[in-house]
């Protein structure tokens, strides 16, 4: 459930990885799942999709509410990718 959930936010990152292991490049996949490891984190940082959903600037519907305390969080998960990275610009969807 990581990979579907955390390729909303890396669709990129993730067709990669899938690509090189699907060609038999297991060691260049596992280096780009490590790479991965921080978007996971974030994504996985509260209930799922409440990161997700922060991350997008999209609304919640009750009972899923923002978590305010867990924007820092995310923006330090994420600082390390480029747009080019995770194959969105997730400024775009800035609120």
């Amino acid at each position: 459930m990581a990979l579907s959930a955390t390729a909303n936010l890396a669709p990129r990152l993730f067709v990669e990885m899938a690509r090189v292991a699907l060609n038999g490049d297991t060691a260049f996949a596992r280096d780009l799942q490590e790479k991965a490891m921080p978007a996971v984190k974030a994504v996985f940082a509260a209930k799922n999709p409440i990161p997700l959903a922060m991350l997008f600037g999209s609304h919640l519907r009750l009972p899923l509410v923002t978590l305010p305390e867990l924007q820092p969080r995310l923006k330090e998960l994420i600082a390390g990718y480029s747009a080019s990275d995770l194959g969105i610009d997730l400024a775009a969807y800035a609120a």
